[in-house]
């Protein structure tokens, strides 16, 4: 990451299968907190113990597994552990949005894939359409402007997908029921 700074002590680990995990996290930090210092300690090949560091005393403490990115503690004021608790992702106690902050492009904004499956009454068969936006909440109203709810509050399409997730799936090598991305749309 170019604005901040990253020390490991692999404990003669590599982490492999969590790197990925591992990247989406550093890349949260960098965008939240730029300049500070994200200290990783692997114990073992699947936990590593990560802390960001904004200062001396200013600081949290994460576990960071491949489907799992937990904060189990801290030092910090309340406006820096809403940020932190934002980095977390399938934690019981915070609502992160670890995926959707890695997602967001160096512009400031995230891409949101929304796939179609066989039902004829979707838009499309198969594929999915692709919508660049700078929140969450403006990709589906973007989406919606184009492609109305058929049941009000329901998307119209049958999931929907951050780019780390979608580029987690073998959607964009191998299509999705034999189609592509039928139309980019973006705020």
């Amino acid at each position: 990451m170019k604005n901040i700074t990253v020390e490991t002590k692999s404990n003669g680990y590599k982490a492999e299968g969590i790197q990925s995990m591992i990247g989406k996290f550093e890349k949260a930090a960098a965008q939240l907190f730029p300049g500070c210092t994200v200290r990783h300690f692997y114990y073992g090949d699947s936990l590593d113990m990560a802390d960001v560091v904004l200062e001396p005393g200013r600081y949290a403490h994460f576990n960071v597994t491949a489907k799992r990115v937990s904060l189990c503690g801290y030092t910090c004021s309340s406006e820096d552990l809403e940020k932190f608790g934002s980095m977390t992702h399938n934690d019981e106690l915070y609502n992160g949005k670890l995926l959707e902050i890695a997602a967001k492009e160096e512009s400031g904004n995230l891409k949101v894939f929304y796939t179609f499956g066989s039902d004829d009454r979707f838009p499309f068969c198969g594929g999915w359409v692709e919508v660049e936006a700078p929140s969450m909440k403006e990709a589906h109203a973007i989406f919606r402007e184009h492609y109305p709810d058929r049941t009000p509050g329901i998307l119209n399409c049958s999931d929907y997908y951050t780019e780390a997730q979608f580029n987690d799936s073998d959607m964009l090598s191998t299509g999705n029921r034999g189609a592509f991305c039928h139309r980019k749309l973006s705020a």
